[in-house]
């Protein structure tokens, strides 16, 4: 993953995360060297969940 064209990070894995059953978000990037959870809306949007 590179981030500002700059700095690359290594993914250490895919993962799925439960937020609450039935509720879940696939193909969650492990990344290194991350401080804070970023998520992509428009994938959110492409899984069916309504966002606002």
């Amino acid at each position: 993953v590179i981030f500002r064209g700059i700095q690359k990070c290594k993914i250490r894995g895919v993962v799925k995360i439960d937020i609450s059953f039935p509720l879940f978000i696939d193909n969650v990037l492990l990344v290194d060297g991350l401080k804070h959870n970023l998520l992509n809306i428009s994938q959110l949007c492409d899984s069916g969940f309504n966002v606002l």
